[in-house]
C-alpha cells in the first residue's frame, strides 16, 4: 500500500519517493505503535537517504541498489537529485547534435537551481539530518527507545550526550559499531564479535527507532545483511547526522542550502572530502549526460 502511494522518480535508475517529511514521520509513527503491539508478520520500516554520490555508487553495486530500492521510503537528500530529475525529463536532442546540447540542457538545469527554482521538478527533497532530528523530536515526545549506532569516532555517543540536554522523555542507546570494510562486513574476528554484541543488545533493548551512521555505503550494506535479525520498529540510515547534532560538523549557512551550494560549505570545513564532492558535482553530471544519451540511442535503436 504505501510504495503505491509514493510518487516515485528514477535517477539513473535508482527508485526515489517523493514524498513529504509528514508522510515520513506519519508512517514511522504507525509502525512504531505497531511495533510497541508485537503485531503479528510485523516488519520494519525502512527509510534510506540517497544523495547524488551514493546514487553513484548504487548503479556499480547491485546489493545497494536492491535495499534503496526496497526501502520504504528512499527520501532525495541533495539538490544534484533534483537537477537530474529535471535534466533527464527536458526533451532529448536529436542526432548528431546531441553530444552539444545535452551539456547545454545541463548547464541550463544547474542554472535554474543555483536561482533556487524549486518547481522546475516534481521531486520532494528531504535533507536526511533534517529528518533524523524530526524523528528524534517525535521519539521524544512519545518517550520511545532510540538507538545510535556509530563508527570508532563515538560520533553516536556525542550527539546522543548532546540530545539528551534537550530532550528528557527519550531513551537512547549509542553504541560503537564494528569497523566495516567497503561491502558492509566487519574487518577480522575482533569486529565480528563487536557486531554480535551490538546485535544482542539492540534486539535486547527492542528500539522503536534504529539510526545507523557508518556512511555510505556501509550502513546501507550493513543494515540490509542484519535487517532479517534486528527486532526494531523503525531503521534508518543517517550518513553524517550524528556529527552535525554534535557541533563536530558545523551547518552550512541558510543562503548557500538555498542554493544548493551545501557541497561548496563542506569543501571549505572538510577539504580532505575533495574528491566525494568531486563525484557529486562534476561525475554525477557526466553519468547523468551520458546515461540519457545511451537511453536515447537504445529507444532509436543505435548502438553506442
Amino acid at each position: 500500500m504505501l510504495k503505491n502511494a509514493l510518487n516515485k522518480v528514477k535517477i539513473l535508475d535508482v527508485n526515489l519517493s517523493s514524498t513529504s517529511i509528514n508522510q515520513v514521520l506519519r508512517e514511522s509513527r504507525v509502525k512504531a505503535l505497531l511495533f510497541e503491539k508485537r503485531t503479528p508478520r510485523f516488519s520494519p520500516l525502512v527509510i534510506t537517504t540517497p544523495n547524488p554520490e551514493i546514487i553513484l555508487k548504487a548503479i556499480s553495486i547491485p546489493k545497494l541498489h536492491s535495499f534503496i530500492d526496497k526501502s520504504d521510503f528512499a527520501v532525495p537528500d541533495g539538490v544534484g537529485l533534483l537537477l537530474a530529475d529535471f535534466f533527464l525529463n527536458l526533451k532529448s536532442p536529436k542526432r548528431p547534435f546531441s553530444f552539444l546540447v545535452l551539456p547545454f540542457q545541463m548547464f541550463y538545469a544547474a542554472f535554474l537551481c543555483l536561482l533556487n527554482r524549486k518547481n522546475i521538478s516534481s521531486l520532494n527533497l528531504i535533507k536526511g539530518r533534517e529528518l533524523f532530528e524530526r524523528l528524534v523530536f517525535l521519539a521524544n515526545k512519545k518517550g520511545w527507545r532510540v538507538v545510535f549506532l556509530g563508527d570508532k569516532g563515538e560520533s553516536a555517543q556525542k550527539a546522543a550526550a548532546v540530545l539528551q540536554k534537550s530532550y528528557k522523555k527519550i531513551k537512547i542507546f549509542p553504541f560503537v559499531g564494528p569497523v566495516l570494510d567497503g561491502y558492509g562486513q566487519p574487518v577480522g574476528l575482533e569486529n565480528e564479535r563487536i557486531e554480535s554484541e551490538v546485535l544482542e543488545s539492540v534486539n535486547r533493548i527492542r528500539p522503536h527507532f534504529l539510526f545507523v551512521g557508518f556512511g555510505a555505503p556501509k550502513q546501507e550494506l550493513w543494515l540490509d545483511r542484519n535487517l532479517p535479525n534486528l527486532e526494531v520498529g523503525v531503521a534508518m540510515t543517517v550518513g553524517g547526522s550524528f556529527d552535525y547534532v554534535s557541533g563536530k560538523v558545523k551547518k552550512p549557512p541558510k543562503f548557500l542550502e538555498k542554493r544548493g551550494l551545501e557541497w561548496l560549505w563542506r569543501l571549505v570545513i572538510q577539504p580532505k572530502r575533495v574528491g566525494r564532492i568531486f563525484k557529486a558535482v562534476v561525475v554525477f553530471p557526466l553519468k547523468l549526460i551520458s546515461w540519457k544519451a545511451r537511453k536515447k540511442a537504445i529507444d532509436r535503436g543505435v548502438s553506442l
